[in-house]
């Protein structure tokens, strides 16, 4: 596990390509009455936008507030691909996981597709039950089309893929100067998204 202050500090040279002036947006939970699910486990992998989410989004808090036990596995630059070295090294993974993978190595759609069903599978050999999968985005829609579609295409009984790039189209001062990267709110917002969705999956 890499230290929080290694995470910390490679997350703040990617997000020293966000505009410093992007102003603050709350994205706070309603005070409506939520759905609790009494401390279940769920495990999350991903990338720096899950880093971001987790340590400046405050994710873990959001998922506590709602009954998850979260644990968080969030690299900064991870592929695909080294998730899959990742899952394949553990014994098992609890019912619900969070993936936030796409970005890297690049957009290209190359061997991703097969990469997706791999991890699916790796997961589901490992417990899981549910898996939902951030899509990948960019301010520009076409850049990750193609991974977001071949995770679309994937959808099954086991694979939930939420329309993230909808909030991005709405919300387009969330992205950093990049077009990846997320500000601070931003990374609040993705937080609160895998959050609900992850919640509305599990009540569902």
């Amino acid at each position: 596990m890499i230290p929080l202050v290694v995470r910390l500090a490679a997350l703040a040279l990617v997000l020293s390509a966000c505009p410093a002036e992007t102003p603050f947006i709350s994205f706070g939970r309603s005070d409506a009455p939520r759905a609790h699910v009494n401390d279940q486990p769920v495990f999350l992998i991903g990338d720096s936008l899950l880093a971001g989410a987790s340590d400046i989004g405050e994710l873990s808090t959001k998922l506590a507030d709602d009954g998850w036990i979260p644990e968080v596995d969030a690299v900064v630059g991870r592929s695909t691909l080294s998730a899959i070295e990742v899952v394949s090294a553990r014994i098992e993974v609890p019912k619900d996981v969070v993936v936030v993978l796409g970005t890297n190595p690049s957009a290209t759609l190359g061997n991703f597709p097969d990469e997706i069903r791999q991890l699916i599978d790796l997961l589901g050999e490992r417990g899981a039950k549910r898996i939902l999968w951030i899509p990948p985005r960019h301010s520009d829609p076409a850049v990750y089309a193609e991974r977001a579609g071949a995770l679309f295409a994937t959808v099954d009984r086991r694979l939930h893929v939420p329309d993230w790039g909808a909030v991005i189209d709405q919300l387009p001062e969330l992205i950093g100067d990049d077009g990846l990267h997320l500000s601070g709110a931003g990374y609040e917002r993705l937080a609160t998204f895998i959050a609900d969705e992850l919640l509305a999956l599990k009540t569902s």
